[in-house]
């Protein structure tokens, strides 16, 4: 079931993730470090008021949707009142701050990043309920269109001038155009009389600590930006960003893919198997996260230079040689830790407990950035963020054992992790090689290494099954 969920996510994300790496061609190759350092402060802020404003509802609709616990025209009525009640107090506060800030250099920004704020709420709003439905195929054709649609108009007003500008109104009609196409349909017939109040209860309950603690995770992904502005300048900010953008969207790319296939079923496993069911979906789960993002992560460090010469423009490619190999240890973290570590305390109903962990992090990230910066601008930025995922992946494996005791790392880990070595070791010969044949023949040749390593050691009885189906099939032929 796991599987076969996770290779629908592959094709429903895989498509826009290649779009989104076109898109980072592009706008490097258009935009100066300037514009792009404009760009990465906008789309950080809008992701982080997001976190803030509507991921509960997000959250919320994930969790509860698939338990049945009221009528869907009543649970999808409710969200719907609640997520405009927000969507007005969030125009009515961005259009003051547009009127009171006349003398601000960046104010022609504010409009574009606050219609992209609302449009980004309602488009996440229809990804989470597709997934809650388990609808991977629809949820493709939302990412996928959005991806398309804001990379066409994109790339065409950055190439007329408009620059960071322009990027923020097309990721806005990407989103709107793929919600009129595919997911308008969810939204008809509901009534606001069907608004439930002990639903909306129920959501805040669960989800607003959710929020939040996902609000301190951007913090921690996004603060150092917004120091890197604050003491160095857009520039810094624009060549920074474009490494850390690119690691960190092959990594979590392919987490996500495979939290949005294996959270639900944990769930739905949690609800009618109870806690043993869960910890065997659990284990299935941690076995996948680390078999795909654990090569994911050492062939993105080791092929670097190659990988930034061939999709990121001239000027931003040796400050992203540097970043990307630090950013993908990082997101490796980071993913373990939000994927995984941090189920304890959603399973367990206790994300009190996950917020706490986060602020600690989030204060030694901040800490950090502000004294390593001044001295080593983009890196210290890196090793601020690094030393805030290690201190959160710690803290959630230990303290979250008290809500919900997760399976531990077990034989199968140990094997993906030796045959991870083998392939680094495969890869490393090719590690300074730039062009686009040697990096793709590295690819392949990392991804045979691993995958026979893995036969070997038969990670989750690997070998054994293909022995059975060999056995089967020459049984079968005679």
């Amino acid at each position: 079931m796991l599987a076969k969920h996770s290779l629908l996510y592959v094709l429903a994300r895989g498509l826009p993730g290649l779009i989104n790496f076109a898109a980072l061609a592009v706008y490097t190759r258009l935009l100066s470090p300037e514009q792009y350092g404009q760009y990465a402060i906008v789309i950080a802020l809008v992701g982080l008021l997001n976190m803030m404003f509507f991921e509960w509802l997000h959250l919320g609709l994930l969790r509860y949707l698939p338990a049945k616990t009221v009528s869907k025209p009543v649970f999808l009525s409710t969200v719907l009142s609640v997520f405009l009640g927000i969507v007005a107090v969030c125009a009515f506060v961005g259009l003051c701050w547009y009127g009171f800030s006349s003398g601000l250099a960046e104010r022609h920004l504010i409009i574009p990043g606050l219609i992209l704020l609302l449009v980004t709420g309602l488009f996440n709003l229809n990804l989470q309920l597709k997934s809650a439905q388990l609808l991977p195929m629809h949820y493709g054709r939302l990412s996928a269109g959005k991806s398309i649609f804001s990379l066409i108009v994109g790339s065409g007003l950055v190439y007329y001038g408009y620059g960071a500008e322009g990027i923020l109104y097309a990721l806005s009609l990407g989103m709107a155009v793929s919600i009129a196409l595919w997911a308008r349909n969810e939204w008809r017939g509901l009534n606001y009389e069907l608004f439930d109040k002990a639903l909306v209860r129920k959501l805040l309950i669960y989800g607003l600590p959710l929020s939040v603690n996902l609000a301190m995770a951007e913090i921690i992904s996004s603060s150092d930006r917004f120091f890197l502005n604050w003491m160095h300048n857009e520039a810094t900010t624009g060549l920074y960003a474009v490494g850390y953008d690119l690691a960190s969207h092959v990594l979590g790319v392919l987490l996500m893919i495979i939290n949005l296939a294996a959270y639900p079923l944990v769930v739905r496993a949690l609800e009618q198997q109870g806690e043993q069911g869960a910890k065997h979906q659990l284990r299935q789960n941690l076995t996948l996260i680390v078999g795909i993002s654990f090569p994911a992560a050492t062939g993105l460090a080791i092929l670097a230079p190659g990988i930034t010469g061939l999709l990121i423009g001239e000027q931003f490619q040796h400050a992203a040689q540097t970043i990307v190999p630090w950013v993908a240890l990082a997101a490796l973290l980071a993913g373990l830790k939000s994927y995984y570590f941090d189920m304890a305390f959603q399973l367990g109903q206790n994300t009190v407990g996950q917020l706490k962990v986060l602020l600690l992090a989030v204060a030694f990230n901040l800490v950090l950035n502000y004294f390593l910066i001044p001295d080593y601008s983009a890196m210290g930025a890196i090793y601020a963020t690094l030393c805030a995922y290690a201190i959160g992946l710690v803290l959630s494996a230990v303290k979250g054992r008290k809500y919900f005791k997760l399976p531990l790392p077990n034989m199968e880990v140990l094997k993906i992790t030796m045959a991870t070595i083998m392939m680094g070791l495969a890869l490393w010969p090719f590690h300074m090689l730039a062009d686009a044949l040697t990096l793709v023949i590295s690819i392949l040749f990392g991804a045979l290494v691993y995958l026979f390593s893995i036969i070997l050691m038969n990670v989750t009885g690997t070998r054994s099954m293909m022995a059975q189906l060999s056995l089967s099939r020459f049984s079968h032929a005679k």
